[in-house]
């Protein structure tokens, strides 16, 4: 028997390569916070859409090869996670209530300057 047909599928076979890919969709729940004040309310919220639109979305990327497959995965955090995330860095003391002082800081932070209100 010869190996020749089986040698020449496997090199036009495997000339090809084969992609999979798969996006998740990933969103928390949002997290519940109170605030001291209406001012503070206001200052927090106009920081954190003043960095750009709030539902952005931040990604991971993974790549595998495996012989001549490529495997991608992708990752895609939601709104909430990222609400979240500028609820962590403006309540400093970790209270769940944001204070006029700790958004006006956390304004200052995310523009880089004085926070006007």
């Amino acid at each position: 028997m010869s190996l020749l047909p089986v040698l020449v599928f496997v090199l036009v076979a495997g000339t090809g390569c084969v992609s999979y890919r798969e996006t998740k969709y990933q969103d928390v729940k949002r997290v519940q916070i109170a605030f001291a004040s209406d001012r503070a309310a206001r200052t927090f919220f106009e920081a954190f859409n003043a960095a750009g639109d709030p539902g952005r979305r931040t990604e991971k990327h993974a790549r595998t090869w495996f012989f001549l497959t490529s495997y991608d995965s992708c990752t895609v955090q939601g709104p909430n996670g990222l609400f979240n995330e500028a609820v962590a860095a403006c309540d400093t003391n970790g209270d769940r209530q944001i204070t006029e002082a700790e958004a006006e800081a956390f304004a200052r932070g995310r523009s880089g300057g004085t926070a006007s209100t």
